[in-house]
Order: structure tokens, then sequence, then C-alpha cells
């Protein structure tokens, strides 16, 4: 269990993390470094707005993070063998740029292609430092996929495994599997995929936030289907949704106890409502 974190660059991956991470009940303590500030070409892809042109990125951060964690900020070039760090449980670097990186830190995360790499060496030399970037276009939603999956393999602790091999690791950031994306070029007329429920809900990154800020206020109505006619629904007090897996477990039962098997999911958020719509066509 990670109960202090360090993340290192608070650019595109990082910042999505950072606010990830900040909402796992299981951090207490959140250390964030950054020296750069907010430009016009980070809103594209990136958790930063408009609004947060030309500040600190991590005061701007701050904007998108709420939750019961302490968040540390330092403004400041994080420089491997100089800069030094209270003792943390985990140390992640996100930053655009490769450097020679010594023990302290335990993984660094960046997107290749349509890939998540989790490196986990150590001791790694370059003959130069290079800067990241991105092969391929990719959207605000792939990046926030991303994002996701290094959050589920920290707050899983998978990724203890991979920094106690030193391993490096390759993660697919598709919302779709390419499980999925075969049977549907065959053009069956029924498709099941047996994936995790967080992989059949086609548009949650984008979505689970919006849910946890409404619950801590408000009771919400999960429905499978439409709420007129719901194949099953459920309503979830207020303030008992905190997390990821606080949202995907009671979709989940939902789920298993709807009469029929789906393969995937599309979110709807009205008012206090949040239907679950299964992908027949109407959705």
């Amino acid at each position: 269990m990670y109960k202090k974190i360090c993340i290192i660059g608070l650019g595109t991956l990082g910042g999505f993390l950072a606010k990830n991470l900040s909402e796992l009940e299981t951090t207490n303590e959140l250390l964030l470094f950054d020296y750069d500030t907010v430009e016009q070409e980070n809103i594209k892809n990136s958790i930063y707005l408009k609004r947060d042109i030309g500040k600190l990125k991590t005061k701007a951060i701050c904007d998108y993070i709420n939750s019961n964690a302490q968040i540390h900020i330092r403004s400041e070039k994080f420089i491997e063998g100089k800069t030094n760090i209270p003792k943390q449980d985990l140390i992640i670097d996100c930053r655009d740029f490769t450097y020679n990186r010594n023990n302290l830190i335990d993984t660094r995360l960046y997107i290749s292609g349509k890939e998540l790499i989790i490196d986990c060496r150590k001791n790694v030399k370059y003959k130069k430092q290079h800067e990241g970037v991105y092969t391929i276009k990719l959207s605000k939603t792939e990046i926030k996929a991303a994002a996701l999956h290094a959050t589920i393999l920290i707050h899983n602790g998978l990724i203890k495994e991979l920094i106690s091999h030193r391993l490096v690791q390759e993660i697919p950031i598709d919302l779709i599997s390419e499980k999925s994306r075969k049977l549907i070029s065959l053009k069956n007329d029924l498709i099941y995929d047996e994936t995790p429920i967080s992989n059949k809900l086609i548009n949650f990154a984008t979505n689970y936030p919006s849910i946890i800020n409404l619950n801590k206020t408000n009771d919400l109505k999960f429905c499978i289907g439409n709420n007129s006619s719901p194949y099953v629904s459920k309503t979830i007090q207020k303030n008992n949704l905190h997390t990821i897996n606080d949202i995907l477990s009671e979709v989940s039962s939902l789920v298993n106890k709807a009469p029929q098997q789906f393969n995937y999911f599309v979110i709807t958020i009205n008012n206090n409502i949040i239907e679950i719509l299964p992908e027949t066509g109407s959705a």
C-alpha cells in the first residue's frame, strides 16, 4: 500500500495521474514536482484549461484535486542526485524529458504510440538527454485512459512486482480490447468480451470524476439501461463513492444482475441519475 507518493512532472500523463492518485483512499500524502508553467499548447491534451495559461503547473493542478490527501508542491526542477525529498513509498517520473536515473526513482511512466510504458529499471544511463514526443496523435480521453491504467496498477499493488523485478512493461491504452476488435471484424451477431467492467465502460475515464463529485452532496440513482425502464437500478447514498473502485464495484454488481449480458456500455449523467446504457444500438 502506497501512502506517500511523489510525482515528478505534471504535464499530460502526470497531471491526470496526480488527480487520480489523490482520490485513492490509500493515498495520505502526495508530493508534486514541476518547475514549468502551463502554455497554450498544453491545453489540448492535458488536465489544464485556458484559465491556467501562465500559471505554474504545481499551482494549477491544485484546482483539480479535491481529496483528503495532503498535497505538497515543489515548484522547482528535479535534479537527479541533487534534489532532496522526504522518504516516499513510491516515486514516479512522468517528465517529458528522459534523464539518467539513479536508485531514487522507482518507475518512469510515459506514452509511446498507443502504449503506456512502465519502466522500472534502475541506474539507467543515456548518451544524452532527449525530449519525448507523441509519435501519433492522441486524444485527451486516451491520455486519461493511460493515467487510469497506471492508477489501477498502483492501487492494486501490481506495480510492486514490476519494481521488484526491474521490468519494463507495455500496456495498450485503447478503450476497446484487441480481442473485441477481432470479434467485431468477424461481424458475429453476438460479441461477448470477457474483460473487466472498467474496460466495458467506454467513456468511464471521462465521467468518473463527475460521479464522485456529485455523490459528495447527493444520492445517485444508477440504472442499467434507460431510467424510464431500466433492466436494474440502485440508489447510492451520498458520500459513499470516494474512489474509482467504489464506482466500478457498484456498476459491476448491477451489470451482474441484468437479465442478459452486454459487451460495452456508455455512461450518461442526467442530474442525479447515472444511466449505464448497453450497446444495443440506441446508445
